[in-house]
């Protein structure tokens, strides 16, 4: 798994715990999944879906640690 510099900064259980929901977001993806086009504009709008999805999840797991 790729980190960037301030990931460096994180403690192992908050590493774990990273790796964790990394995993648990890769499990919901269908083992028949098939891309579309990383260039369509439907690829890119599912990735900003999942990135705020992703994002709110981690805000609302600090507001409870």
């Amino acid at each position: 798994m790729v980190f960037d510099m301030k990931d460096e900064e994180m403690t192992t259980k908050e590493r774990l715990e990273m790796e964790d929901l990394c995993s648990r977001l890769a499990s919901l993806i269908p083992q028949d999944y098939s891309p579309v086009d990383a260039t369509s504009q439907d690829y890119n709008q599912e990735i900003t879906r999942l990135e705020s999805a992703f994002v709110m999840y981690s805000i609302q797991n600090s507001f409870f640690s």
